[in-house]
């Protein structure tokens, strides 16, 4: 059985001041408060009210993330954010506050992965609209690959950050 909360994740994010580097409606990416990592790497899961560190590998619910942070058990840190945040004394705000956030994130509609033969189509047709440029070729030949690796593996790169650069090398 699920808990209900009287605060979301977000609340959290929020007493904690985290920064945030990327929105999207489900979603948001951090600067961890664990490792100090300046570039968004924790990402925040607004749907399931969850958190993990894609640097430093710290994970956990909403009332983790603001225990492990201050060192203190779950049950003060549920505490802590009621208090921080009013649950109880001012419900009827609040309450309204957090049901209109709820209803911010959409349900996502899970579908059915396709088939290998579609997925391995799609995945050739993305790679087919990369590219490798003759200086990262340069760069790969450098690193300790050699030219049958390299076209083996099919080593490309976004051809939409070379800023206008769309000449293939030549293998």
């Amino acid at each position: 059985m699920e808990k209900i909360y009287p605060f979301t994740i977000l609340d959290v994010a929020g007493i904690l001041d985290l920064k945030v580097r990327r929105r999207q409606p489900t979603n948001m990416d951090v600067d961890c408060p664990f490792c100090n990592h300046k570039k968004g790497k924790m990402n925040i899961n607004l749907v399931k009210n969850v958190f993990r560190c894609n640097y430093c590998e710290t994970s956990g619910g909403m009332i983790d993330l603001y225990a492990k942070l201050h060192g203190i058990n779950q049950k003060q840190a549920f505490a802590e954010i009621c208090e921080i945040l009013h649950c109880g004394k001012k419900a009827p705000e609040y309450q309204t506050l957090a049901a209109k956030q709820k209803n911010m994130v959409p349900e996502l509609e899970q579908v059915e992965k396709a088939d290998l033969e579609t997925r391995d189509q799609t995945y050739r047709m993305l790679l087919s609209q990369l590219i490798l440029t003759a200086s990262h070729k340069q760069n790969l030949l450098e690193r300790g690959l050699r030219v049958d690796e390299i076209v083996k593996y099919q080593y490309r790169m976004n051809c939409s950050r070379l800023c206008g650069q769309h000449k293939k090398a030549s293998m």
